[in-house]
């Protein structure tokens, strides 16, 4: 049961990028990913892996994390955000301007502040986008 976070822990406190999860590292050590990949009972082996760590009843984060067969590569099948009865789901097929609405609408901007907006975001395919 802790595994799967001391996985996420060592992977975001780790000095370099150590792509989706730091399999051998300081808090866990697995050689292999058959080691900690949970089986399905009908299909042989499962194709997703998920990790959700909740601060509060009403606030809490899930990876998905997907096992490519043919490649033998694990990547980040997709991330879901829940704050009170907003859930948001981020996948590599998710459009930037819905990132950019559901931010701007659910985060607590200080009216006060010098710049209570975003300016510009730098989406992966290099284009700046106004927000």
């Amino acid at each position: 049961m802790m595994q799967p976070l001391l996985l996420l822990k060592q992977t975001l406190e780790a000095q370099y990028d150590p792509g989706p999860l730091l399999l051998n590292g300081p808090n866990a050590k697995f050689t292999s990913i058959s080691q900690f990949w949970p089986l399905h009972s009908r299909a042989g082996h499962a194709t997703r892996f998920v990790v959700a760590v909740g601060a509060s009843g009403r606030t809490k984060i899930g990876f998905a994390f997907r096992w490519d067969k043919k490649q033998k590569r694990l990547g980040i099948d997709r991330s879901t955000y829940y704050f009170d009865e907003f859930r948001f789901e981020l996948s590599e097929g998710t459009p930037i301007n819905e990132v950019i609405r559901f931010l701007v609408d659910r985060l607590p901007l200080d009216p006060k502040a010098a710049s209570p907006r975003f300016t510009c975001i730098r989406e992966h395919r290099s284009r700046w986008l106004d927000c």
